[in-house]
């Protein structure tokens, strides 16, 4: 969803927003409602959520 280079004659979902003037975050924020965070957001909340914790795999 987040590709330039899908779609017939440069008309997809990317470009139509950057169209439609929305920022990167704004699109990406949109796309999260009904498809959920990134992989790559999900591995950063997680290791957020673990040096929360004090589980940081940096114990020594």
């Amino acid at each position: 969803m987040t590709s330039h280079t899908i779609g017939p004659l440069g008309v997809n979902p990317a470009n139509v927003a950057m169209a439609a003037g929305l920022s990167g975050d704004e699109y990406n924020d949109i796309l999260d409602g009904p498809l959920g965070p990134s992989p790559e957001e999900r591995a950063k909340a997680a290791e957020a959520a673990r040096e929360r914790s004090g589980q940081g795999g940096d114990a020594g």
